[in-house]
């Protein structure tokens, strides 16, 4: 046979390279090489859309698959989507085929670039889930030297249904530390000091943040001042010496920081000189009466 005619009926035959005119599934793991140029990630860029990555166990969610020409040398694009778990949705312009999602027809590219919706569904358990994807930029010419195709990879986590006990519209997947009180949860107002942590920050006896429980610090409301020689909180009545001692009040009203009056704090405030001189006085009075006693 003439050889001008071979080559007329090979062009005649053979379909240029170019995204699949329905889709085309089975590559999104092993990408599109069958029937395009080897993979180039210098001439193409595919990467996931995604605005969380933590799921709650049923939960739909929207994600994306963008395709960028690097070399502004393609003119539209296709894909191949896969998960190891869930379901993925279609949309208006993506088929879902034998349990993945390929493009109904090539998108065009805008300024280099498209990005291809869709919605995924987790299953109802905690599991760790990975969708794989294939995205191949093309150029329509009949040869495929010029196209260019790369894959991505998404790892979503997904929680166990997360439920809602009390109905404060925190679950306990979403922080909710306590979720048979509707009254606990990140963001409620706490009270110092009640034993309660009702905003969920495990804080419930440093208020000033300084590292010291309200047992340890002098004055829980200044983060400058610090531990105390005691260890004991006092309301009020002075601690005369170095450990605790009865008299000393370690009974703090919820909700009011310890005043440790007299017990030795760092950085606490100085004893006021009224209170020397009264002493003072007192020792002499008493250094009097001894004096007295001794001439009878």
């Amino acid at each position: 046979m003439n050889p001008l005619l071979l080559a007329v009926l090979a062009l005649l035959v053979t379909p240029p390279a170019s995204a699949n005119e329905e889709g085309i599934v089975g590559y999104a793991e092993t990408g599109c090489g069958d029937c395009h140029t080897p993979n180039d990630t210098t001439a193409v860029s595919v990467a996931f859309a995604a605005d969380q990555t933590t799921v709650a166990g049923g939960e739909t969610i929207d994600l994306g698959l963008t395709v960028t020409s690097l070399t502004g040398e393609h003119l539209a694009a296709g894909l191949d989507v896969a998960t190891s778990d869930g379901l993925l949705g279609a949309s208006a312009t993506l088929f879902w085929r034998e349990y993945e999602l390929t493009h109904q027809f090539p998108h065009s590219l805008d300024d280099g670039t498209v990005t291809f919706p869709f919605t995924w569904t987790a299953p109802a358990y905690a599991t760790e889930v990975t969708l794989v994807a294939a995205g191949n930029a093309v150029d329509f010419t009949s040869s495929a030297t010029g196209d260019a195709w790369g894959q991505a990879t998404l790892v979503l986590t997904v929680e166990a249904d997360c439920a809602d006990a009390d109905g404060d519209l925190v679950g306990d997947c979403e922080g909710d530390c306590d979720d048979t009180d509707a009254t606990i949860y990140p963001g409620a107002t706490d009270t110092w000091y009640d034993g309660v942590d009702s905003d969920c920050d495990g804080n419930d006896d440093d208020q000033d943040g300084d590292g010291l429980g309200l047992s340890e610090d002098c004055d829980d409301t200044d983060a400058t001042v610090g531990r105390c020689d005691t260890g004991v909180p006092d309301t009020g009545v002075p601690d005369t010496g170095t450990d605790a001692e009865a008299g000393d009040d370690t009974d703090a009203p919820v909700g009011v920081p310890p005043t440790q009056t007299g017990c030795g704090c760092g950085g606490g405030a100085s004893p006021a000189p009224g209170g020397l001189l009264v002493l003072a006085l007192g020792m002499v009075a008493a250094r009097g009466r001894r004096s007295t006693s001794g001439l009878s």
